[in-house]
């Protein structure tokens, strides 16, 4: 199951510039503090969605955020980030499980990775979640549990 994913930058200059990006916000976070890295990632486009959730939750997913360390956030960008992982797009065609990919509809990009992936993965199904963006299990808790019960129930695509 793999929601708003993606098998990673396709080549070695991709990765290269993400290293960068993700150096320098990893400074920025070792210097300016949790709060203000926190204040940053709310506003990204890419969480824009998540204003139309109801003031308790947003209260508590930023409080969640808040409990992040500098050193941890920046660990996490310098061992985790998009840019020090592989590519993993020649090897998609060698899975042979069924495989769920889940993107919201609001999400163009992640959807459009999705819809690449699905091309490539021979034991894929596709959910595009109507009104949802990047973090649906936030953003739509049941639908997503649903859409993620049934695969696992079905065991199939």
């Amino acid at each position: 199951v793999l929601e708003s994913s993606s098998p990673g930058l396709q080549t070695d200059a991709e990765r290269r510039a993400r290293r960068e990006a993700d150096e320098a916000l990893a400074q920025r976070i070792e210097q300016e503090g949790v709060r203000a890295f926190v204040d940053h990632w709310e506003r990204l486009p890419l969480f824009s969605t998540q204003q139309a959730l109801p003031a308790s939750v947003r209260a508590a997913i930023r409080r969640e955020r808040l409990r992040h360390t500098a050193q941890g956030l920046a660990n996490s960008l310098r061992g985790m980030g998009t840019g020090v992982q592989p590519s993993w797009w020649e090897r998609l065609r060698e899975l042979d499980m069924p495989v769920l990919l889940v993107c919201g509809e609001r999400d163009e990009k992640f959807c459009r990775i999705a819809a690449r992936m699905h091309e490539r993965l021979p034991g894929s199904r596709l959910v595009c979640v109507p009104g949802a963006g990047h973090a649906i299990h936030v953003e739509q808790p049941g639908v997503f549990a649903t859409i993620v019960s049934e695969f696992m129930t079905k065991g199939e695509v």
